[in-house]
């Protein structure tokens, strides 16, 4: 199992670990800090506005958005 966390640098506190250690009981964990790149919220909307082509396993999935787009939907 992995999880990533991005967190700012004073949340990392005791209960912090704690919750950790809970997540990997009687396991050996590798832990990796990094400072975290900034990154920019894409609405849904920017998102279709840049793809060409969308794969959906549900056909509510396609009735919700095939009127919101001219993508090629694919129901798989």
């Amino acid at each position: 199992m992995q999880l990533t966390y991005k967190l700012p640098i004073d949340s990392l506190n005791d209960t912090f670990l704690e919750t950790v250690k809970k997540q990997f009981v009687g396991k050996e964990v590798n832990i990796t800090i990094e400072e975290a790149k900034e990154t920019s919220v894409i609405s849904q909307k920017q998102l279709f506005a840049k793809c060409q082509e969308l794969y959906t396993f549900s056909h509510s999935d396609f009735k919700r958005i095939q009127n919101h787009t001219d993508l090629k939907i694919t129901i798989l």
